[in-house]
């Protein structure tokens, strides 16, 4: 039945995320993909590439309607908004953007891509992001670059790009290890006094650039990866400023599960949260032997087993919010029973975004970074010969950042790092 609906256009599985939005935080589904070039921006040609490019991806030139009783995404014929940035950035699905989930803000040598996460997560904005630069570029300096690797405006999509795992598609198997992990510490204060101040300022991050050789060697050396390395270390420094009592300490990792239910070219979001717990004790351990917890950990969560039973799991709350016969009905069980309210909270997250090739454009690519909600927030990017850190907080408090930093002074890795930036997030504006 869901398979029949899908192929039809009926079940639209990224609409689902729409209801269980914040009133209070419109901008915590959204994503800001930031690039910055090695020469000032032009915006008058970043505006006909992005124009140009998005005749690649029909799925991203959408807009939110009410139908029926729910919100569905339907085609936006209108242009792509590029926008000199401002604060805030305007909300998508407003007027100011043409109603579009998806927008593009620049200033000085910096290009911004904001997205709902609703209908992609980083790793499906990348190639978006690619085939703007793509445009972008050659239109500035009047060439032809090598187009390896980047979609066209002409290209035919990949195999399964638009796919969804469907659950009859799906053998049946039973979850491995412990499906319903116990909460750790949730620094709750901090969200409250986040959440009571109407001053946003307070919601940042920092720029983190670290060699990829020197960070590579750490971890080889350490039995890890970028992701399981950066959690450890976080671990050493984030716990001790949390209350003596609070025994157990976890760890939220970005698990991509696409292709675990066959859907590896998909464009949409998948990917879900693998907890790892540190107990207080383990403040002692050294970093390869808590590299070595957390990479097991991860092993054993991230087994397709786990993802299929997910994916089930998330068909199965999509249609207990379709029983629901108006978007207000929808919106009220999505804040009290959906998934975000319900699931397992961390203490702070990780999430390694991948590298990005781009190929005869990085001679003119300094950096590329991303940018989400959160709080004690790591997502890594890697580009060239560098790895790219943006250290997420919802409050302006340096303890944070100032212990992540001694940890990695002390085990001995070097880094660049910015000044405290405004996340500037776009809301979400429903119709």
């Amino acid at each position: 039945m869901i398979k029949e609906r899908f192929l039809s256009g009926d079940y639209q599985p990224d609409s689902y995320a729409l209801y269980e939005l914040r009133p209070y935080m419109p901008y915590n589904t959204s994503v800001r993909i930031m690039v910055e070039l090695t020469e000032e921006v032009d915006g008058d040609i970043l505006d006909v590439a992005a124009n140009t490019a998005i005749k690649r991806y029909p799925y991203f030139s959408v807009q939110i309607e009410r139908k029926d009783g729910k919100f569905v995404l339907a085609h936006n014929s209108r242009p792509i908004a590029v926008l000199k940035t401002q604060t805030p950035t305007p909300a998508l699905g407003s007027e100011e953007v043409n109603g579009h989930l998806t927008s593009i803000d620049y200033a000085g040598n910096t290009i911004y891509f904001n997205m709902s996460h609703s209908i992609a997560g980083a790793a499906g904005i990348l190639p978006w992001v690619k085939s703007v630069l793509y445009q972008y570029l050659c239109k500035k300096y009047d060439m032809d670059l090598n187009p390896a690797g980047i979609n066209l405006p002409d290209s035919d999509f990949l195999p399964g790009e638009l796919d969804f795992p469907m659950p009859e598609d799906l053998p049946d198997v039973e979850p491995m290890g412990n499906s319903n992990p116990p909460m750790g510490y949730f620094p709750a204060e901090d969200y409250a006094a986040a959440f009571q101040n109407p001053d946003r300022s307070g919601d940042g991050y920092y720029c983190i650039q670290m060699k990829q050789s020197e960070l590579m060697q750490y971890v080889r050396s350490n039995d890890g990866s970028p992701a399981t390395i950066i959690a450890a270390l976080m671990f050493k420094a984030m716990a001790p400023l949390f209350p003596a009592e609070e025994s157990l300490i976890t760890c939220g990792v970005a698990c991509n599960f696409r292709d675990s239910v066959n859907c590896p070219n998909t464009y949409r979001d998948l990917s879900r949260p693998l907890h790892i717990q540190y107990k207080r004790s383990y403040l002692d351990f050294p970093v390869e032997k808590l590299g070595t917890i957390t990479r097991g950990m991860i092993m054993l969560q991230s087994m397709p087993e786990n993802s299929i039973c997910e994916t089930k799991e998330i068909i199965k709350y999509h249609e207990q919010i379709d029983t629901l016969g108006s978007i207000e009905e929808k919106q009220k069980f999505c804040l009290t029973e959906g998934r975000f309210t319900k699931g397992c909270k961390d203490t702070y997250n990780v999430s390694y975004v991948g590298t990005t090739d781009f190929g005869d454009m990085q001679q003119y690519i300094k950096a590329i970074y991303t940018i989400a909600f959160g709080h004690l927030l790591v997502e890594i990017n890697s580009m060239g010969d560098m790895f790219f850190l943006t250290f997420h907080q919802i409050i302006d408090d340096d303890k944070y950042i100032n212990a992540f930093l001694n940890v990695m002074d002390e085990v001995g890795l070097s880094y660049t790092i910015s000044e405290y930036r405004q996340k500037n997030i776009a809301a979400l504006q429903l119709p």
